[in-house]
């Protein structure tokens, strides 16, 4: 029995080991800038593209989810990516994943890694802070459980010009309202599918990823947010409408695109809302762009500027 037991526990040592590796493997051979790593838990790791300096321009931060390690680096990097695209001298971007998330799906019925991981991500904002000019636009995405955790860190002192939640597991923890966090100007973004089972969470795990259980967590209702469309995987594909919750980083999505004009400031694809209809004995509503999605492919959805949606 204890030979069993120690084999079950070298096992799963070892293959968190071969994670750590893939991760640090991936880093090197790719020239990856490393800003910090430890081999602490699952990994932790912050990458950096470009340089801060007095020139900056704008900086972009993202923050993963559910399932990120150290061995998902590279999947996170190609999605960081496809939202910004190659080094330009006044702009810098990392990828932030300095904490522990969680591993599963069921491991976010706790408010532990938002409380461990928000101050963390807080003191690193506050370091690049130091880095930038003050008025560099800087935009920080929270995706998944990535969308609480970034909200808690604007409890613990984050700010930002822009806070984009990404189909995030809630607004942050004992966070219902902008006055809760250090930043109650930034400008506020959300992008989510309409069908993503990651509203379970929002309005279920309140308690634990937003104020509380009774307000729920919708970027929307709490944060105002404005909601702008995930769209088609591909724009000229009627029949590639987004589902779920994992291409919002798809290259040439109309949701990617969305990302990459909150970071750089220009036009975003607003959401194409409900329509409800009423009369005697009925009520439904129904989804445009999900009834006749040729209306909105090719180019045709809705859009404004950001500079007429920000503050």
């Amino acid at each position: 029995m204890q030979f069993n037991h120690d084999h079950a526990e070298w096992k799963t040592e070892q293959e968190r080991l071969q994670r750590l590796l893939k991760g640090l493997d991936y880093a090197f051979t790719q020239g990856t800038q490393v800003v910090m790593v430890s081999a602490e838990g699952d990994g932790r790791i912050v990458t950096m593209q470009g340089t801060p300096s007095a020139t900056a321009t704008r900086s972009a931060v993202l923050v993963p989810g559910t399932g990120a390690d150290l061995g998902s680096l590279a999947s996170y990097l190609e999605r960081l990516d496809a939202v910004e695209g190659k080094p330009e001298q006044q702009k810098v971007s990392f990828y932030w994943q300095g904490t522990d998330l969680p591993n599963e799906l069921h491991h976010n019925l706790t408010s532990s890694y938002n409380e461990n991981g928000g101050p963390l991500l807080a003191a690193f904002d506050h370091a690049l802070d130091l880095e930038v000019p003050q008025d560099t636009r800087s935009t920080y995405i929270g995706y998944s459980a990535g969308g609480s955790l970034l909200g808690t860190a604007e409890r613990e002192g984050l700010t930002a010009s822009n806070i984009l939640y990404v189909a995030p597991a809630g607004t942050g923890h004992q966070v219902s309202s902008p006055s809760d966090t250090a930043g109650p100007d930034s400008n506020r973004y959300w992008i989510q599918t309409r069908d993503d089972p990651i509203s379970v969470a929002q309005i279920g795990g309140g308690g634990f990823h937003s104020g509380s259980f009774w307000s729920g967590g919708d970027p929307k209702t709490q944060m105002g947010a404005v909601r702008l469309e995930s769209g088609f995987v591909d724009p000229q594909k009627p029949d590639s409408l987004m589902r779920g919750h994992t291409d919002y980083f798809a290259k040439g999505s109309t949701s990617a695109a969305n990302i990459q004009a909150v970071i750089k400031g220009g036009r975003v694809s607003l959401y194409v809302e409900e329509v409800f209809h009423y009369g005697f004995g009925y009520a439904y509503s129904e989804s445009p762009i999900e009834e006749r999605p040729e209306d909105y492919a090719n180019m045709k959805l809705q859009t404004v500027t950001t500079g007429s949606l920000e503050k």
